[in-house]
C-alpha cells in the first residue's frame, strides 16, 4: 500500500508569519490537529505546527496568540513522498516517535499529511496489532532503539 492511498491530500497549510491564533482558527475549521508551514511564492515546506505546539511551546511558555507560527513549530519536519509504501511512514513513527508526517512532492510541495490515526486505519488489523502499532510509535525513544 502506498501513502497516496492513506494521506490526507491537499492539507490547510499556513505560513512562518502566521499567528498562533491563526493557526488555530484553521486547525478548526478544517477538523485538524497539524499544519504544514509553507513559505514564499514556491509554497516549499520549512515546518509543521501541531496543536499540542501551540499550547505547549506557546500558551505554556507565556507567549500570546500573536505569536508567529514561527517561534512555534517544528522546523524541518521529517517527510516522505507519496509513492513511498506505508511502511516507511510505520518506521519513521515509531523510530523518530512522531504522529504526524507531511508528505511532498519531488519540488518539496506538501501534498498531504499522514497521521497516526490514518496508517491504524489503514492496517485493518485486529484491535491487539492494532495496539501493536500504536504502542510503537508512541513509545519512549530509548525503548525503541533497544
Amino acid at each position: 500500500m502506498k501513502v497516496r492511498e492513506i494521506m490526507t491530500a491537499s492539507p490547510a497549510t499556513c505560513s512562518p508569519e502566521s499567528t498562533a491564533e491563526q493557526a488555530a482558527q484553521l486547525m478548526e475549521q478544517h477538523d485538524c490537529g497539524a499544519l504544514p508551514i509553507v513559505e514564499g511564492p514556491s509554497r516549499h515546506l520549512v515546518g509543521l505546527v501541531t496543536d499540542r505546539d501551540l499550547v505547549i511551546r506557546g500558551l505554556a511558555q507565556g507567549k500570546g496568540s500573536s505569536t508567529p507560527v514561527r517561534e512555534l513549530m517544528s522546523p524541518s519536519p521529517t517527510t516522505v513522498q507519496e509513492n513511498d509504501d506505508v511502511e516507511v511512514v510505520e518506521r519513521l513513527m515509531a523510530t523518530q516517535q512522531i504522529r504526524r508526517v507531511p508528505v511532498i512532492d519531488a519540488s518539496g510541495h506538501p501534498v498531504g499529511l499522514v497521521a497516526q490515526a490514518d496508517l491504524a486505519r489503514a492496517r485493518r488489523v485486529s484491535s491487539k496489532e492494532l495496539g501493536k502499532v500504536v504502542e510503537s510509535i508512541s513509545q519512549p525513544a530509548e525503548l525503541v532503539h533497544r
